[in-house]
C-alpha cells in the first residue's frame, strides 16, 4: 500500500495490515503485539478483534478496487519493465 492508501486506514488499521500482511504475523500474534485480550473462555486473545478487523480491511482494499481497479497497483512501473508477448 501506498501512502495515499494509508490515509484510508486509521492507525489501529494500518497496524493491523502492517502486522498481518507486511510482517506475516499470525493472527495471535499480531492480537499479542496490539494488547488484544478475549473475555471469551477458551478463545484465542484478540480473536474477534482480528476478525473484524480482517473484514474491514477487506471491505477497504474492495472500495479501493471498486474505486480505482487493479491498474493502480502498477502506476510507478513504466512501460519498459512490463513482459512482452514474443
Amino acid at each position: 500500500m501506498g501512502s495515499e492508501d494509508k490515509k484510508i486506514l486509521d492507525k489501529r488499521q494500518w497496524q493491523g495490515f502492517d502486522r498481518l500482511f507486511i510482517q506475516n504475523l499470525s493472527d495471535e500474534d499480531a492480537a499479542k503485539e496490539m494488547g488484544f485480550k478475549s473475555s471469551e473462555s477458551g478463545r484465542k486473545a484478540g480473536y474477534k478483534q482480528i476478525k473484524n478487523l480482517k473484514n474491514t480491511l477487506k471491505e477497504k482494499a474492495e472500495k479501493i478496487l471498486d474505486d480505482k481497479g487493479i491498474v493502480f497497483l502498477n502506476e510507478d512501473i513504466d512501460e519498459t519493465d512490463r513482459p512482452t508477448k514474443e
